[in-house]
């Protein structure tokens, strides 16, 4: 007689405590049989219960202790499971291996302190990005655009870029990663290797920058001027009118169009509190005329 057999002999009153103990004996499988079968009458059975529901019941208790050695979990507890492991593998991830960003967009400047304490200024249209998760110990950050860095001493803080890697103990400067490197020393002393592999040192008052790409001989600098954009005000000597209109769009998140192929440079300063100055102060120089149409500059 197989277990279902035994439970609907039961179920019927024809099997008695003695005749159950002769048919459980010596079989291992159900050794829980008994226990369930002796132990229904705590199940609080209707007196109404038909004979399905009683069996129903039973079988569904039966099966739950015949599991109780070996756990079989259904698929949709296995697939809850594995989700919620992939969803602490992927905030792992996120928390320690994808980098913090900190974008400054066009028409912006903003500021940021890093996990050390090192503060970091960002000009318009630029973007850092570092890993949070050991910050403190290995600082290293990434630079797209034009940055004023005033690093905390401790250990060494590398900032790299397209163009090259700046390395520091404590120090401020400033870090230009745009159409090549500039560097430039405010205090302490910084160590710039350009990407072609040659590396300079600068001291407080120096700075370099790649031309041709590789970097020239240290050279003071105008302590007034260089890093003046963190004040909102842009000076150029002898600048390209492209390198000067391209700072303008950055700076005002406008598009200018600008189609004359002579190469033209320009000497002057603008700044960025005020788009119509700006614009007068670039184009009134330079004999040319100009009219808005929008976020876009047409100039004639």
């Amino acid at each position: 007689m197989d277990q279902e057999d035994i439970i609907r002999e039961w179920i019927a009153g024809r099997l008695s405590t003695e005749e159950l103990d002769e048919k459980i004996k010596d079989r291992e499988e159900l050794e829980s049989l008994k226990k369930i079968i002796l132990g229904s009458k705590n199940l609080g059975v209707r007196e109404k219960r038909t004979k399905a529901e009683a069996w129903d019941l039973l079988a569904s208790q039966i099966e739950e202790k015949d599991h109780s050695k070996v756990v079989r979990l259904k698929p949709y507890v296995l697939i809850s499971i594995a989700a919620s492991l992939t969803l602490i593998v992927v905030a792992a991830y996120l928390i320690f291996m994808l980098p913090e960003t900190v974008n400054a967009p066009k028409g912006e400047h903003t500021s940021h302190i890093l996990p050390d304490g090192s503060q970091v200024w960002l000009n318009a249209d630029s973007k850092i990005s570092y890993r949070d998760f050991g910050q403190q110990e290995n600082r290293k950050v990434t630079l797209r655009g034009e940055a004023y860095f005033d690093v905390r001493e401790g250990g060494s803080f590398e900032v790299t870029g397209e163009y090259g890697t700046v390395r520091v103990l404590g120090t401020s400067f400033n870090v230009s990663q745009r159409e090549g490197l500039r560097v430039s020393c405010f205090r302490g002393s910084v160590e710039v290797t350009s990407s072609d592999g040659k590396t300079v040192r600068l001291k407080a008052g120096n700075t370099t920058l790649t031309k041709e790409h590789t970097l020239t001989t240290p050279a003071r600098f105008n302590a007034e001027k260089e890093a003046s954009w963190l004040t909102g005000d842009f000076y150029f000597d002898s600048a390209s009118f492209e390198q000067v209109l391209a700072e303008l769009e950055r700076q005002f998140n406008v598009d200018v169009i600008y189609d004359a192929k002579d190469p033209r440079t320009y000497t002057g300063y603008f700044n960025n509190r005020d788009l119509d100055e700006a614009l007068q102060l670039i184009f009134q120089p330079m004999s040319l005329s100009f009219r808005k149409d929008g976020s876009k500059i047409y100039v004639e």
